[in-house]
């Protein structure tokens, strides 16, 4: 009876360790072409090549980060009873490759004289203004009670919330990790905290596991992502009506590096709940998706498009 534990065991054993070195070549396979172009980038910028890894697992969490990058512009109209305005997002709400006083948070402040917050993270979204709008501190941070509130969208967010990794190339060679996203998911109306549980942490260093969550976002997290959306900005829209019942809920609905825009249904949905939806284009009154109204990376908005896509919404909601 021993014999026959032990040979399953190591029968056991053996599948295993196939299983994961099979693992270990699809992921490899998996990112292989991202990671030959990052090393050329980084040779050309001198910087430390990128490498992949068998490495452990942390959350990717917006504590990380601190709150240094955020900027809060007061009123310059003392007298003035205008609401705020508050501005979440991603990089083109923070204004990557941007001066300060370009960003639309900035453009808005200086023409309209409004208290003005930029809560934009890099690489940020929905999980982020979340992030804010369940911390009661935030709201301390908030000189005066947003009329606004306004979200950038772009098409790239449905991506963010649904594949779990969130780099499958290690950078820091002296502390490899793969960063696993921490979000939220709506329950009964609800947003709730969506941690890997403690006894299944540990267990995502291995190839296996980060085998099956590749497979597991692009085969079942993709074809849902756009009602998961929807449910995470219908969630968040309760909270910001709690909190600031006479405020409005404004999305920017921007064109990424894949020149997407927000899919109809999507839209249409958000519509019937109360959103005010903008699109970008629609705001600046022309295309952006020319050299001139992008950034030296060829996707982020320049100033001069944030300038006009600010002058829309001034105009639009009478700012």
């Amino acid at each position: 009876m021993k014999k026959i534990i032990i040979y399953n065991l190591i029968v056991l054993f053996s599948l295993f360790c196939i299983l994961e070195f099979v693992s270990y070549l699809y992921v490899r396979y998996d990112a292989g072409d991202f990671l030959t172009e990052m090393k050329k980038i980084a040779k050309i910028e001198g910087n430390k090549m990128p490498t992949q890894r068998y490495a452990p697992v942390k959350l990717y969490e917006q504590s990380n980060y601190g709150d240094y990058y955020r900027k809060t512009l007061v009123s310059t109209n003392k007298n003035s009873k205008k609401g705020s305005v508050l501005f979440f997002g991603c990089s083109y709400t923070y204004g990557s490759y941007l001066d300060e006083n370009e960003t639309i948070s900035a453009v808005v402040n200086k023409k309209t004289g409004r208290t003005t917050i930029n809560r934009g993270m890099e690489g940020g979204g929905i999980y982020n203004t979340i992030y804010d709008l369940k911390n009661e501190k935030f709201y301390e941070d908030i000189p005066q009670a947003p009329e606004y509130i306004v979200y950038t969208f772009i098409n790239d967010h449905l991506n963010r919330i649904s594949i779990p990794y969130k780099a499958s190339i290690i950078f820091n060679h002296d502390n490899p990790v793969y960063y696993l996203n921490f979000g939220y998911k709506e329950k009964n109306g609800e947003l709730v905290e969506n941690r890997p549980s403690k006894f299944i942490l540990p267990f995502y260093g291995l190839y296996t596991v980060k085998a099956w969550h590749y497979l597991y976002a692009n085969r079942f997290a993709h074809t849902t992502k756009e009602e998961k959306m929807l449910s995470l900005l219908n969630a968040t829209k309760k909270i910001t009506d709690a909190k600031f019942p006479t405020s409005k809920f404004v999305i920017i609905d921007y064109k990424d590096g894949g020149r997407c825009l927000m899919q109809e249904s999507l839209k249409q949905n958000l519509i019937k709940n109360g959103f005010i939806i903008y699109h970008a284009e629609e705001l600046a009154g022309h295309e952006l998706d020319s050299e001139k109204w992008r950034g030296p990376d060829k996707e982020h908005p320049s100033a001069a498009a944030i300038e006009d896509v600010a002058n829309g919404l001034i105009k639009n909601l009478n700012l």
